[in-house]
C-alpha cells in the first residue's frame, strides 16, 4: 500500500487533468502521447498507476503520459469511448493509435508499446542527449 508522499509524487509526474488546449500543447512538445483513464474509486487502477508511472520512467523522453480522472475529466472520456476503467490510448500526432482495456502487468504494456513503434531509450542514448 502507497503511502500519501508516494500518491504525490506520482501526481506530480503525471498531469492529473488535461482539456483540448492542453492536448494540442503535448502533440507540439511530443508527438507521442500516453493518456490513463482512472479515478479514485476504481480497484483495478490502483496496481494499474504504478504500471503507466513505470513506463513514463522507461518512456519519458519519447511520449507524454497523461493522467485523466473520469469522475473530473469526463467529457474527455466520453469523446473518446471510453467504457470503463482502467482504460489507456496511445494517440500520435493527436490520432488514437491503439488503447487498452483494464488493469495489466507492466511487461504487458511495454510489449503493446514495442508493438506500436515506441521502445524505451537506452541509458547509453539518454546520454547522448
Amino acid at each position: 500500500m502507497q503511502n500519501k508522499s508516494q500518491e504525490n509524487i506520482k501526481s506530480k509526474r503525471m498531469k492529473d487533468y488535461l482539456n483540448e488546449q492542453g492536448l494540442t500543447s503535448f502533440v507540439r512538445q511530443k508527438p507521442w502521447l500516453l493518456l490513463y483513464f482512472s479515478t479514485n474509486w476504481c480497484a483495478p487502477c490502483r496496481p494499474m498507476a504504478e504500471v503507466i508511472a513505470t513506463i513514463e520512467i522507461e518512456h519519458g523522453d519519447i511520449l507524454h503520459v497523461v493522467k485523466i480522472d473520469v469522475d473530473k475529466q469526463f467529457h474527455i472520456a466520453k469523446k473518446l469511448g471510453v467504457k470503463g476503467v482502467p482504460t489507456v490510448f496511445l494517440l500520435n500526432e493527436g490520432k488514437v493509435i491503439d488503447q487498452l482495456n483494464g488493469g495489466t502487468s507492466f511487461l504487458h504494456v511495454n510489449q503493446w508499446l514495442l508493438d506500436n513503434g515506441i521502445a524505451p531509450i537506452t541509458t547509453k542514448q539518454r546520454s547522448k542527449l
